[in-house]
């Protein structure tokens, strides 16, 4: 080999030993991140009618098994009260898009059960007594 050979050997092997180290210090790094970045308001192919906290989610493709009342030709829902916000906000919302049947990224897709990554709490509103939770509220009222 000429000199010429040589050099251009020698820069392609640096250039792929480079590319080789910055691929590798890419995927270490992300494994530091959480996943999904962003989780949305609402289901998979939901839309979403309001912004920030008045926000409310419509089943516009009637997806799930889960029905509208007989007032609304859709289901609407709103996750910004009670049980879908706080430290069980989640662990709720996987319990009723598991039980409707949905997919929503972030919260029931792509990741793990939130419900078990919990600790048991004293709020009355976690998951495990959601149902009770509902019935003497329910009752408070009656």
């Amino acid at each position: 080999m000429n000199g010429f050979q040589k050099i251009i050997l020698f820069s392609a092997s640096i250039i792929l030993i480079i590319t080789f180290i910055s691929i590798g210090l890419a995927i270490h790094n992300s494994r530091s991140i959480s996943w999904p970045p962003l989780v949305p308001s609402c289901p998979d192919y939901w839309l979403i009618d309001g912004s920030g906290n008045n926000t409310k989610c419509i089943n516009v493709r009637n997806l799930g098994t889960c029905q509208p009342n007989s007032s609304n030709k859709h289901l609407i829902m709103d996750f910004n009260g009670a049980p879908y916000v706080g430290s069980n906000g989640n662990c709720a919302k996987y319990t009723w898009a598991n039980n409707c049947n949905l997919a929503w990224d972030g919260i029931n897709y792509g990741v793990s059960n939130p419900c078990n990554s919990q600790q048991p709490s004293n709020s009355t509103t976690n998951s495990s007594n959601f149902f009770d939770w509902f019935t003497t509220k329910k009752n408070n009222y009656n």
